[in-house]
């Protein structure tokens, strides 16, 4: 038996191991020279007439897969009412405030003032990074509810100043950012 060769490749034999593989580098990564000669040795390869003749003959019949084949959406033309999720053209308030140009720019102010670090474990990865307001969002849309009402609530938070105040935000990075959730929000009641 071989050196090297363990319980259940006793009865193999080499050759038996990569039977049906294609190449027994397969996955394995080329050198740069190794690529080098292959690429050298198939330089200027022309294939003759004969394999040219054989090679059309078996492709006849067939169509390439994306031939004729433009993909449209079946519901393209369901807009508005006539949309399954269609919620009567409200978006969601939240989501219509943190893509708000006016969020953006407080976030970006909070990442400045905090040098694009977390400010509890001083994590400074891209795209781990968030602006966490120090009084909730929640509390702050409650405040504006009850001071103000309902009436164009996304307009009357737009103009609040606590919502935009740059020491009411936190730059921390979104492992901290949990944390904080989960420590802050044990004791307070979130009205749905």
């Amino acid at each position: 038996m071989p050196k090297g060769l363990r319980g259940f490749q006793k009865g193999n034999q080499f050759g038996k191991i990569n039977k049906g593989r294609s190449s027994n580098r397969l996955g394995k990564k080329m050198s740069e020279q190794v690529k080098e000669k292959i690429r050298q040795s198939l330089l200027g390869h022309k294939h003759t007439e004969e394999s040219k003749r054989k090679m059309s003959e078996s492709r006849k019949g067939k169509t390439t897969w994306a031939k004729d084949k433009r993909w449209e959406c079946p519901q393209k033309d369901i807009k508005k009412e006539r949309n399954p999720n269609w919620k009567g053209g409200i978006t969601e308030l939240k989501h219509r405030l943190r893509t708000s140009d006016k969020y953006k720019q407080w976030r970006d102010e909070n990442f400045e003032r905090d040098d694009y670090a977390c400010q509890y474990c001083g994590d400074r990865k891209g795209h781990n990074l968030v602006s966490h307001h120090i009084i909730p969002l929640f509390l702050i849309i409650e405040k504006i509810k009850f001071e103000k009402g309902i009436d164009n609530l996304y307009e009357k938070i737009m103009d609040d100043s606590l919502m935009w105040d740059i020491g009411n935000g936190i730059t921390l990075c979104k492992k901290c950012h949990k944390l904080v959730h989960l420590k802050t929000d044990r004791g307070i009641c979130r009205p749905e």
